[in-house]
């Protein structure tokens, strides 16, 4: 009994640090290119981007700290329009692209307007499809705290992943999946980044209760 004790102690033992291995190794996995190219609180702490913080960081600084970052890169090219306030990265293979916009607190583009609103999308530039989706993001950013629904059921336009702590909202594609049903494969559309989330929005969100679960915010 006692050898046979002690064997089961051994083998929990053996298959605890197993476990435990495992998970480590799959934290310490890189992550996939499409999510390092972002550098979300790779420079700054989130909201701040690459150096660009909403509410602080003005048009000009923005453009000239994107072609900082990006604009020397073998593999990619990088167009910034300041009349349309956004500049795009692609690929030279011609299979990637990424946009970036920023948007202004009085809605101008001229150099000293402030930033407070800096939006980032991925995709395939040959399909239109988006590339990261919420498992990717979940990886680097963790959970997010609450879920926002443009309607009342999730069924017209989807549902949005609210990090209050990095104030940072994650937009769902509507590509075929049901819209309310939140899961680390959703695609994702866009990724947000703020100033800050006003108490009425705040407010206005639902608790998120975990990934794969149907969530549709109370009447």
């Amino acid at each position: 009994m006692c050898r046979l004790i002690a064997f089961v102690f051994i083998l929990t033992s053996l298959l605890t640090l197993g476990l435990g291995a495992s998970l480590a190794i799959g934290h310490a996995q890189p992550p996939r290119p499409e999510v390092a190219l972002l550098h979300l609180g790779d420079y700054c702490a989130l909201p701040c981007w690459i150096g660009i913080t909403p509410g602080k960081t003005t048009f000009g600084e923005g453009i000239q700290r994107i072609k900082e970052v990006y604009g020397n890169l073998s593999a990619y090219s990088l167009d910034c329009d300041s009349q349309l306030d956004s500049c795009a990265l692609y690929g030279k293979s011609k299979e990637f692209r990424l946009d970036i916009d920023m948007m202004t607190n009085s809605g101008t583009r001229n150099d000293q307007a402030l930033i407070d609103y800096v939006r980032l999308a991925e995709l395939d530039a040959l399909t239109l499809r988006y590339l990261l989706s919420a498992g990717d993001l979940a990886s680097k950013l963790g959970g997010p705290q609450l879920i926002a629904f443009d309607s009342h059921d999730g069924s017209n336009y989807g549902a949005d992943l609210v990090y209050v702590q990095h104030q940072i909202n994650i937009f769902f594609a509507l590509e075929g999946l049901p819209n309310s049903i939140v899961g680390l494969g959703n695609p994702v559309y866009a990724i947000g980044l703020r100033d800050r989330f006003s108490k009425q929005d705040l407010l206005s969100f639902d608790s998120f209760r975990g990934f794969g679960v149907n969530h549709v915010p109370n009447p």
